[in-house]
């Protein structure tokens, strides 16, 4: 009898012990799902910050110097090629892919390499800003928005990287060529940054800022 009740005894603390393991493992099983898309919180805010950032980076100099280039001088036009001269900028909505063939439209995207990697790294389930800043006169900063689709929402990320112009870097052309007129040869007010030292072939320095946020 006394054997008996002993493996009624160890019987029912293995059975309490299946039923704990049981409830742990049921425990850990939720706290593991993925956060479901669009949800906010330290892990989403961190994959967005590593997205914008890796694109930033895997986006060479000349990719991103051929953008910052991307400007028409035309008279009453000017402002990154694609766009309406009353805008100089993309609200990037609609892939134009070339812009010399696709006349200004206004929900373009950059059509560009950097610009098309931007919107198609983000996907539809972002918004996004691009910010350039250079060097003005008087030690000062100044910006031109490249791509504006409103005032960044809450948890938004940002990404910066920079390029430095020379007075022989040519304007991107419309097909995407960097065959345009050299820096150095044009209008003190056709391009929007200026030339930052005339005594050499420095010409100024551009940093490109991504600002994302979920939309």
């Amino acid at each position: 009898m006394v054997d008996r009740g002993q493996v009624y005894t160890l019987e029912g603390i293995v059975a309490a012990l299946v039923v704990l393991a049981g409830v742990f493992f049921a425990i850990q099983a939720t706290t593991a799902v993925p956060q479901a898309a669009g949800a906010s919180g330290p892990h989403a805010e961190q994959h967005d910050r590593s997205l914008v950032a890796s694109d930033l980076i895997s986006a060479d100099d000349e990719t991103v110097r051929e953008a910052v280039l991307y400007w028409n001088t035309d008279s009453g036009d000017r402002g990154f090629r694609c766009t309406s001269g009353d805008t100089q900028y993309y609200t990037g909505a609609i892939d134009t892919s070339n812009c010399a063939s696709t006349p200004p439209h206004a929900d373009a995207i950059p059509p560009l390499a950097f610009g098309k990697s931007v919107a198609d790294t983000l996907g539809p389930g972002y918004t996004y800003n691009v910010i350039l800043a250079y060097n003005a006169t008087g030690d000062g900063r100044e910006t031109q928005r490249m791509v504006y689709q409103g005032e960044p929402g809450d948890g938004a990320v940002r990404a910066t990287t920079t390029v430095v112009l020379a007075d022989g870097h040519n304007l991107t052309e419309a097909d995407g060529d960097a065959t345009g007129d050299p820096l150095e040869d044009l209008d003190s007010d056709a391009f929007y940054a200026g030339d930052m030292d005339t005594s050499s072939r420095f010409y100024n320095v551009v940093s490109v800022e991504v600002i994302a946020w979920r939309a």
